[in-house]
């Protein structure tokens, strides 16, 4: 119990110094008496980063690219071509064949192998 009340007293002192003696005009558990303040502990600057500028890059300008123009291309007239007219087909009529035995009539009689023939 003794070290936890110890502990609180050491957090306490910590976190408010001189209030428990009596200082910055509190009251206080030292009958009131004033206590010179703690010491500002001076915190020196941080030093200047200097930035240098980035150093300037020189692009020159690209060549000059020079497109000479393409060749013309001549394109002479076709050939004529002497196309002759197309024989005329030769057509042969031929006649039709006659017929030189002629079916047999029916009758009434005959049979159909008979008339067949």
């Amino acid at each position: 119990m003794k070290f936890l009340i110890l502990c609180t007293l050491l957090a306490a002192a910590n976190a408010a110094p001189g209030f428990l003696h009596g200082g910055y005009g509190h009251g206080g558990y030292g009958g009131g008496y004033a206590v010179a303040a703690p010491a500002q502990v001076a915190v020196a600057q941080a030093p200047a980063v200097v930035a240098a500028p980035a150093p300037a890059v020189y692009a020159a300008p690209a060549p000059q690219v020079y497109a000479a123009p393409a060749p013309a291309v001549y394109a002479a007239p076709a050939p004529a071509v002497y196309a002759a007219p197309a024989p005329a087909p030769v057509a042969i009529a031929q006649a039709a064949p006659a017929v030189a035995v002629a079916a047999p009539a029916a009758t009434s009689y005959s049979t159909f192998s008979q008339v067949r023939g």
